[in-house]
């Protein structure tokens, strides 16, 4: 089926989480300057829902937003990728689109619209399969990356086009939903395209990215509520069981990170997402206020860019949330092994990095504990719905590099990794800098970088290749 998957995975910030459907464009121009501030690289820019009239009416803009293509080159002027969201196949009852076009409607066997449903009051799903449908689609999206400017493109509620139902052409569901979009991705050429909500595999091929599970939530879970309604235990569940998806199918898309304090999320669930986001190597989005977020939030989400190419899930199938996620780093056989405790009690959680490493002994670095190195394994008490992440290395009579400020330890990032003449050389293919720690035996020194403790060194990696020298004590 041609499966699309670009080489790299995009980075982001989305409007959703924070602003919902309140969103203008003068937030959306806050936080592109905020981020300029911060100095954090990220790709795309996401106007998310609130910019419309109404589902259908995707080109009559809403209070707040006068001239797209003027925020989209604000947006470019800064360095990033323009994006933004719509549903094509969703249609409001209210829209201008269902009142114009009632034959564009998917019905059932008397003629009345299909429930889609509910949303901004009763919904329908779009008759993709009509010829005047199928021209709409077409101008719409030329409207959006012709005029508009934009490249990046999130598209929500996609099932609405395979509901049940009577269409004009006579085709299947998958076949009708597989023709709408089609004639999207002909449309928009080689835009950015994210599914969502979407019947997976009559996607394939005509997606860059998919997301793989409901939306996440500033909570763990709402009680009473389905597995799929949004939350954070409920979009974890979904990509844990999803990852042989990335990169075979498309990228997956594990929704956005929430690292500000204003939300009911603990930190511990924070700083579990994140783990999950930078060992996965999906696409990485970040959907705060970026003024709400303190120092500490701020460097959690550092420390999961840029995206890794994949890492993987251990015991699909065999648990309903796997708890493990382990990310391997070629260069030198070294891995980051996440560890998550998904109870609602606290726990005590072992991990033992000889399991992954083919080694007699090994060194490990707790990354959200202290400096320390550890010869073997590391066992700690982790709060509910947190992570117990190390970064271990086979252990070595030469320097090595052990951990990164990389959660994923900066899998795909450091490329080459070779003591040389006295020097431990690495080279990034990383574009900003970035810290490791080196674990140090007690023959050598260095005069470089930070001394953590009497047996661990960190040091700054530049983009390209960067040496360490080391002498004899």
């Amino acid at each position: 089926m041609d499966a699309r998957v670009p080489a790299a995975a995009p980075t982001g910030w989305c409007s959703w989480y924070h602003y919902f459907t309140e969103v203008t464009a003068d937030d959306v121009r806050d936080n592109v300057g905020a981020l300029d501030d911060w100095g954090v690289p990220l790709d795309v820019i996401q106007i998310d829902d609130g910019y419309e009239q109404a589902f259908g009416d995707w080109r009559t803009l809403a209070d707040g937003f006068d001239d797209m293509r003027a925020l989209r080159d604000d947006i470019v002027d800064a360095g990033h990728t323009a994006g933004i969201w719509l549903a094509p196949f969703y249609v409001q009852a209210d829209s201008q689109l269902a009142a114009d076009h009632p034959e564009w409607l998917i019905t059932d066997g008397a003629g009345a619209p299909v429930d889609a449903g509910a949303r901004h009051g009763p919904m329908y799903g779009l008759d993709v399969t009509h010829p005047g449908a199928t021209e709409w689609l077409r101008e719409t999206f030329r409207t959006v990356v012709e005029e508009w400017g934009i490249e990046y493109l999130k598209l929500d509620f996609l099932y609405a086009a395979a509901l049940p139902g009577e269409r004009h052409g006579d085709v299947t569901r998958a076949q009708a939903y597989r023709h709408g979009l089609a004639t999207i991705r002909e449309a928009v050429g080689d835009a950015f395209v994210l599914g969502c909500g979407a019947p997976g595999f009559p996607s394939v091929g005509l997606v860059d990215a998919m997301r793989v599970g409901p939306d996440t939530a500033p909570y763990w879970r709402r009680e009473g509520d389905a597995a799929s309604e949004p939350a954070h235990e409920n979009a974890i569940r979904n990509v844990l069981n999803r990852q042989f998806c990335h990169r075979r199918l498309w990228l997956n898309d594990p929704d956005c990170q929430l690292v500000r304090t204003t939300t009911d999320l603990t930190d511990p669930e924070r700083r579990s997402f994140a783990a999950l986001v930078a060992l996965t190597g999906g696409t990485n989005v970040l959907s705060d206020a970026v003024d709400e977020i303190d120092a500490a939030g701020r460097d959690l989400f550092e420390r999961t860019l840029p995206p890794v190419d994949t890492g993987s899930v251990v015991g699909v199938g065999d648990t309903e949330l796997p708890a493990r996620v382990v990310c391997r780093r070629s260069a030198d056989d070294a891995v980051a092994v996440a560890a998550f405790n998904w109870d609602d009690e606290a726990a005590t959680v072992r991990v033992d990095p000889a399991e992954y490493l083919d080694a007699d002994a090994v060194v490990a670095v707790d990354a959200f504990g202290d400096d320390g190195l550890h010869d073997g394994p590391i066992e700690r008490e982790v709060p509910p719905h947190g992570v117990l992440l190390v970064h271990a290395a086979p252990a070595s009579d030469e320097p090595r590099v052990v951990a990164a400020h990389h959660l994923a330890n900066a899998a795909t990032q450091l490329t080459h990794v070779e003591c040389v003449g006295g020097s431990l050389v690495m080279t990034s293919a990383a574009e900003q800098p970035m810290n490791v720690t080196l674990a140090v035996p007690p023959s050598v020194t260095t005069s470089v970088g930070e001394q953590l403790t009497d047996r661990t060194v960190r040091v700054t990696v530049h983009p390209g290749e960067t040496t360490i020298p080391f002498t004899e004590r």
